[in-house]
Parts: structure tokens; C-alpha cells; sequence
């Protein structure tokens, strides 16, 4: 059985209590061996194809059914199994949150009866109000701030502290500290400027590969930091990008080394000649020939769609990407000589910045 088979099936063996314990126990285990989980994200891989878009079959469906037959399954749980469980509940609910801010419907009216009941059920079982609740925000041993927990439509409340030069290879604990029963949710994030350039890739959910190329003679030149071009020529930058799991709201931002020009084919100025290096320019050597399939810019409905071409950066934008393998790129003219620093290749997802992935830094040359 898919996701949905076995969410019914755990429903089902939910409903009859303790006679069927060990069918609820393996089909629990069975649903959560799929999942794909980050620290903010959780998400069922199903691989079974889709029935048919005839009788509404849907991913999503699949996912909210999941989460329905979970909830009712962590109910009757023993206060271990409910440790192991709740926080992939949690996790799960805020997946299909971020899938339905994506669009303004649920594709379909299953879609909508099983996702709504199980938010529901997932606000009714997690999320009872509680006005008498606090907490305590502190880093190390220095308190922070005392928030008071209002209703889950109030705007969520940030507080920050700067980092010292006595941060700078220490390690301490953020350490939040509630009272009261209301349940309260959170993220952190530590913002730095590292002292040297990036020699290796960061995978944290996203590898993300730069390459720059130059044509001479005809040809396709690879460069290699550090590169070496020519004021004038023409440099071709290739952005590779994995995805192994569904991600929401992507970002690529691919900062312009000092020297280069970004070359917008949509401006009435850009050169015929250099507006027509589209699709892909590169050596043999590249990425491009290691993979079967590349999704290219604005390829499929599922891909990136949005660009923006600015002096600083070059970034690239997409609502929800399938698992896949992505391949960008633009067109830069060396305007000035100089030696200039290539910062690392970004990309991210928007609401869960955990999820995201690095490229290497270089040093560019014009002359």
C-alpha cells in the first residue's frame, strides 16, 4: 500500500483499541520509515504511484490522511511512543502549512476534507489556549526577555542578541524556559561572516555547484579559481542544484564577483550577440553531462520561474520544487581589471532557513 492505504489502515486499527495494538504499532512504524525530516519539516515519501487525478489521488491527500490516522494513533499512546511521535507531528502539520501557503486552494475537495480535518484534530489535540502561559528566553547564563504567550493569531516576536568576540570559538545553549500547559513554537538562527572563503561545499538539504566558463577560439573554456579572463569577454556561469526531497519557496542568490556585469537579455540594450547564450554554454567537463535529466529555467510548471538580474547578485526563485536535478545560468561581461573575490553560491528556503546549501568560493582576475 501507498501513504494513503496505510493511513486508513492505521485509522482502522486505531478504532478497535487494545485488540489490534500490534497492528497499530507496525503500521505506525511503517508510515513514519518513510518520512523525510529536517528540523523543521516533515514529510511522507510515497512510492506508489498516483491512482489516478480521476478519483482525486493526490500527494497532499495522502499527507493529511497521515496525519489524521497519527494524531488518532498518538492519543492512546504510551507516554514514550507519544515522546517519539508528537515531534514529527508537529513537523508534519507545519509541511502541509507551507504547502497550502504556496496556493490559494487545496487542489481538490478530498483534499480539502482530509486536510482540514486533520489541522483540525491537530489544533484540537495540541494547540488549547492557555493565557496564563510565559516564557523565559536566555542565551548561556544571560536572560533575555520573558514573552507572554498570546493567541495563535498574534504576530510571532523576535529577540536577538549580537554576536561578541568572546562568541568566536565558544559554544553555549539557547535555553527556553515556559510555564504553563500552552504549546509554543520556535526557531533559531546564528548570522556570521566567516574569516576565510569557503574551500568545500555545504549539503544541509540542498547541494548547490557554480561553474564558470569562457568561449575562445570557438570553444569553451572551463576556469578554475583562481580565474583568469580578459576585460570584455563574455563569461557564462552554470548553477547546479539537487533536490532529494519536495522544498517550498527556493531561493538561489549567486552574488556578482566585483569586475563582472550581469548581461539582461530583457533590456532593450543587452547585445544581440550576448542575449543569444541562452539555454546551456559550458566545456564538456561540466555537471550538465553527469546527469540524464537537467530542469531548466522556467522548464516545467514545478521549476524556477522567477529571475532577477541586479549588480550584486543574480537570484532565482521558486514556489515548490519536485525532487530533481536544476540547472541555471546567466551571462556576465568583464568590465574592469582587477582581482575580485567570488562569495559562495546561496540557496535556501525561505520559512525554513536550516534547509539550504553553499557553493565554494573563488578569486577572479580580469586583466
Amino acid at each position: 500500500m501507498g501513504i494513503f492505504g496505510k493511513a486508513l489502515y492505521l485509522q482502522a486499527a486505531s478504532s478497535l483499541g487494545a485488540p489490534a495494538k500490534n497492528a497499530k504499532d507496525d503500521a505506525t512504524r511503517r508510515l513514519l520509515s518513510a518520512g523525510s525530516e529536517t528540523n523543521g519539516t516533515f514529510w511522507l515519501k510515497d512510492t506508489q504511484a498516483r491512482v489516478s487525478p480521476w478519483l482525486l489521488d493526490s500527494n497532499m491527500r495522502s499527507q493529511c490522511a497521515a496525519l489524521d490516522a497519527l494524531i488518532g494513533a498518538n492519543v492512546t499512546n504510551s507516554p514514550a511512543n507519544k515522546k517519539l511521535l508528537e515531534p514529527r507531528l508537529e513537523k508534519l502539520a507545519r509541511t502541509l502549512m507551507l504547502d497550502r501557503k504556496r496556493k490559494d486552494r487545496w487542489e481538490n475537495t478530498q483534499e480539502n476534507l482530509f486536510c482540514m480535518r486533520a489541522l483540525a484534530n491537530y489544533a484540537k489535540h495540541y494547540e488549547q489556549a492557555n493565557s496564563n502561559s510565559s516564557v523565559d528566553v536566555a542565551v548561556g547564563p544571560q536572560k533575555l526577555a520573558t514573552l507572554v504567550l498570546k493567541p495563535a493569531s498574534s504576530e510571532p516576536v523576535e529577540v536577538s542578541r549580537p554576536l561578541t568576540n568572546a562568541d568566536a570559538g565558544s559554544s553555549t545553549k539557547v535555553i527556553l524556559s515556559p510555564t504553563g500547559t500552552s504549546r509554543f513554537y520556535y526557531s533559531t538562527r546564528l548570522t556570521y561572516a566567516p574569516r576565510e572563503p569557503k574551500s568545500e561545499a555545504t549539503n544541509a538539504g540542498i547541494e548547490i555547484s557554480r561553474e564558470f566558463a569562457v568561449q575562445r577560439n570557438g570553444a569553451w573554456v572551463a576556469l578554475a579559481s583562481p580565474m583568469q579572463i580578459q576585460r570584455g569577454e563574455l563569461v557564462t556561469v552554470n548553477l547546479f542544484a539537487r533536490i532529494t526531497s519536495p522544498r517550498y519557496f527556493v531561493v538561489i542568490s549567486d552574488p556578482i564577483p566585483g569586475g563582472l556585469e550581469p548581461v539582461n537579455r530583457d533590456l532593450a540594450t543587452a547585445s544581440t550577440v550576448d542575449s543569444e547564450l541562452r539555454g546551456f554554454s559550458g566545456p564538456a567537463t561540466s555537471l550538465w553531462f553527469t546527469s540524464p535529466k537537467w530542469i531548466s529555467f522556467a522548464e516545467s510548471r514545478w521549476s524556477f520561474y522567477h529571475r532577477e538580474l541586479r549588480h550584486a547578485s543574480a537570484r532565482f526563485y521558486s514556489e515548490y520544487l519536485e525532487p530533481g536535478n536544476y540547472h541555471l545560468s546567466y551571462v556576465a561581461q568583464a568590465i574592469a581589471p582587477g582581482q575580485f573575490v567570488v562569495p559562495p553560491t546561496h540557496a535556501e528556503t525561505m520559512y525554513d532557513p536550516d534547509i539550504f546549501g553553499e557553493s565554494t568560493s573563488g578569486v577572479l582576475k580580469i586583466e
